[in-house]
């Protein structure tokens, strides 16, 4: 009996309580029709989640993936990399002190602390924000259109017509058009940016610590950062011919060029 109040009373009973309807969350999110999903579909001219298929799921899947990586990315040069002044300048340890002293009466918090920030902490914290606010918002926007125009093409993916597409972006798990297509490219260049001030200032302490997760972590962020300049390059190329990534592949197809020469022909 006893070990059975123990184990109905303890902190690991009170960390399934809380993070089991996070995880049933999670799954109807991937696998059923949430009112994410069903605000999505409405918002975007779709149907509902039910019959999309594995292709759906996965972009769900990546979706949450990429939040958990921003998470991860917080932790580690917030928590993990300031391990001496975790305090100073970190809005959820302020948060986390304030709740604890207000319920239990238990600690002390000061506000100063919050303000005690160095020019890097701050440029994380409004790079990271920016990072998380643009992808959210690519995410949740609505390239597309309720019925067929002029300028509009049949996204597969999306189930829907949409206005001036440009692409179909895995990542994102929603298409990029006329509509979107200016915040997409913010999002590609607050990438690029966040994830070059993470090899600056964190890189060299990734590689001397070590260890399998920041290691991967680092190789992560060099991709990421290859990945996003590039694409961001290549889409001001195709901005300055006034053209999309469908009329590029497009054109690719119709003269019988190879991929690289027509990308020099954009280039130039």
């Amino acid at each position: 009996m006893e070990v059975l109040q123990e184990g109905l009373f303890s902190w690991t009973a009170v960390y399934m309580a809380v993070t089991f309807p996070a995880f049933l969350m999670v799954l109807n999110f991937i696998l059923g029709d949430c009112f994410l999903n069903e605000g999505f579909a409405q918002n975007q001219y779709a149907g509902s989640g039910t019959g999309k298929g594995y292709y759906w799921r996965l972009e769900r899947i990546l979706i949450l993936f990429v939040f958990g990586l921003f998470v991860w990315q917080y932790y580690t040069y917030m928590f993990q990399a300031r391990k001496d002044y975790v305090e100073f300048c970190n809005p959820p340890v302020y948060l986390w002190q304030y709740f604890v002293w207000v319920v239990w009466g238990k600690g002390s918090f000061s506000y100063g602390l919050l303000w005690d920030c160095s020019l890097g902490d701050i440029c994380f914290l409004v790079l990271w924000s920016l990072h998380v606010i643009l992808y959210f918002s690519c995410v949740t926007s609505a390239p597309q259109v309720g019925k067929k125009t002029s300028n509009s093409s049949f996204c597969r993916k999306c189930r829907a017509y949409v206005e001036g597409m440009d692409h179909h972006c895995f990542v994102i798990g929603n298409c990029v058009g006329s509509k979107n297509r200016r915040l997409f490219l913010c999002l590609l260049a607050v990438c690029a940016l966040n994830m070059g001030f993470l090899l600056l200032m964190r890189g060299a302490w990734a590689y001397a610590v070590g260890g399998v997760f920041l290691l991967l972590g680092l190789l992560l962020v060099i991709g990421v950062t290859v990945v996003s300049s590039c694409l961001l390059l290549f889409q001001f190329c195709l901005l300055r011919k006034d053209k999309t990534t469908l009329l590029f592949l497009k054109e690719k197809r119709q003269l019988h060029q190879g991929f690289w020469r027509t990308l020099c022909d954009l280039i130039r």
